[in-house]
């Protein structure tokens, strides 16, 4: 099956192409059985998560390690959920607001 990556949401950093249709591997995380389960973030959740390498890299590009990083958004944060399925963290997701004077929003 031919899929355009960027119609996907894949940035062009990714290595997409918006020269044509190309062909993706199929995802390799597949939803368990369970439910997901949405709870409010905490640094153990943190210290659990694996990180994909492209968001390792991202943290790390600011100077920070990744556990750093992630602990000064959950600091910074409105809100920030854990997405839980089933012992696995799938996801983590907050908002930090940045100031109105620019800077950073880490």
């Amino acid at each position: 099956m031919e899929v355009d990556r960027l119609s996907l949401g894949a940035r062009p950093s990714d290595g997409a192409s918006s020269s044509g249709p190309r062909k993706i591997a199929p995802l390799e995380w597949r939803a368990p059985s369970e439910r997901i389960e949405v709870v409010s973030a905490t640094l153990a959740h943190i210290d659990a998560i694996e990180l994909r390498d492209g968001d390792r890299r991202e943290i790390e590009a600011l100077g920070v390690s990744p556990r750093d990083g992630l602990m000064r958004c959950l600091a910074r944060s409105v809100w920030a959920d854990a997405y839980l399925a089933g012992s696995e963290i799938a996801a983590l997701a907050g908002l930090a607001v940045q100031p109105l004077v620019g800077g950073v929003a880490m």
